[in-house]
């Protein structure tokens, strides 16, 4: 059920004499509105965009911005003004001044899939049968995980593991953990700038894991906000956005592409290196994966886009799509190379349905959709395949591809569809 609000009070920095009451509302989608008994400004003269809107939740202080009204129900002759506005941002917990961009000194979030990948069996359960004289036990181990330090373009990007306990210790008792990535600098940096690199992180494990990587909740430091005058412990500051949701199913290991134990620190490293490098294109082919109830058609399209930025970047010169997709899969090797056979004769194929797609030409029969993901999948495996070779990944990485489920899947599917 979508959180129904929290009410405070909301003016914009311009008029704080002129405040409205109304709700902060975050929805499951995590869509941030404001919905004001009142207004901020004139319905009927004005076009309803806030750059940015102070606010109060009992003592918190809360900065939206970048808003724009997306209902109202004022009239011509009179009575209460409402209005919803749709809010891109919020931060919790601190009120930046008119005309200064968010920021601070630090970003720490909260990825699932992170820790799902990195630390699969931290976490046990050991069961001991009682021999008579003693009782059967049930002990909750959790493996305590050094931080991992990884570098990244403003310096140091760590990888913190917390645990936390619930229950009441009578009925139940569990451990959480999380893995949280955090970015600390010297200087108050733009908060657009830290998520650039935690988007990096994110675009990289999606790669490695075979699954989107999806940000359950960011928290900003910033120095001038902290927990009492004159501690230089920073209190975080609640970023709430309209963050891409991620499945909650569990990681599924014989789909996991590149285990992080295979690789490690060093070829955590080298794939954030090389995932920088070409930070829009993987962009472009990992949100293929996340995109529940998407036409194949659309992940096509995505996917070959991808391809061709790759090579782009590579060779700016120009090129046609056939050449850009050959100098993808010839990069990609094997397993790509033995999957698709005859080089040509699957780039020949994939070119005629993207165009076709790309055209909105009519269906030709009705397997064009099973074509379209038998391509796009493969395609896709060839875009991975080419940031792992960019990364230096180990050959095992390679052959556990080669060997496993989705490969052969992917190898029934071409046969079926193109034999």
């Amino acid at each position: 059920m979508d959180d129904p609000g929290e009410i405070g009070e909301w003016w914009l920095p311009s008029t704080p004499d002129a405040k409205a009451p109304g709700w902060l509302r975050q929805t499951q989608e995590h869509r941030t509105s404001l919905l004001l008994a009142g207004s901020l400004s004139d319905p009927f003269t004005t076009t309803g965009t806030y750059r940015r809107i102070h606010g109060r939740i009992g003592n918190q202080a809360v900065t939206c911005e970048d808003c724009f009204r997306s209902r109202t129900g004022g009239n011509l002759l009179g009575g209460l003004n409402a209005e919803v506005v749709e809010v891109n941002q919020a931060y919790r917990g601190v009120w930046f001044d008119d005309g200064e961009e968010p920021g601070g000194t630090g970003l720490a979030a909260d990825l699932p899939l992170l820790r799902d990948w990195v630390a699969p069996h931290s976490l046990t359960v050991d069961w001991t049968a009682g021999d008579g004289s003693s009782s059967d036990a049930v002990i909750l181990r959790a493996e305590r995980l050094e931080p991992i330090v990884l570098r990244c373009s403003l310096g140091d990007l760590r990888l913190i593991q917390t645990l936390q306990t619930s229950g009441d210790g009578v009925s139940s008792r569990t451990i959480e953990q999380s893995l949280i990535a955090q970015i600390d600098v010297e200087e108050v940096i733009p908060a657009a700038t830290f998520l650039d690199e935690i988007a990096v992180l994110a675009d990289a494990v999606s790669l490695a894991s075979e699954r989107y990587v999806a940000t359950r909740s960011v928290q900003l430091l910033h120095p001038d906000v902290v927990h009492r005058e004159g501690s230089p412990v920073r209190r975080p500051i609640e970023m709430l956005a309209q963050w891409t949701p991620g499945s909650d199913l569990p990681l599924k290991r014989e789909r996991v592409l590149a285990e992080y134990q295979a690789i490690g620190v060093p070829g955590l490293q080298r794939l954030l290196h090389a995932v920088s490098a070409i930070r829009i294109p993987v962009r472009r082919a990992v949100v293929t994966r996340h995109q529940e109830g998407a036409f194949n058609s659309d992940r096509l399209i995505n996917v070959c886009a991808a391809l061709e930025a790759l090579d782009r970047l590579a060779a700016p010169e120009r090129r046609s799509f056939t050449q850009r997709i050959r100098q993808c899969v010839d990069l990609a090797g094997p397993p790509a190379t033995e999957l698709l056979g005859n080089r040509d004769r699957w780039i020949g194929w994939l070119r005629r349905r993207r165009d076709h797609v790309a055209h909105h030409l009519l269906p030709t029969d009705n397997r064009d959709g099973l074509e379209d993901l038998a391509l796009a999948e493969s395609a896709y495996l060839v875009f991975v395949l080419c940031v792992f070779r960019l990364a230096d990944l180990p050959d095992e990485v390679f052959v556990r591809i080669g060997e496993g489920p989705w490969l052969q899947w992917l190898r029934n599917l071409l046969a079926e569809v193109h034999p």
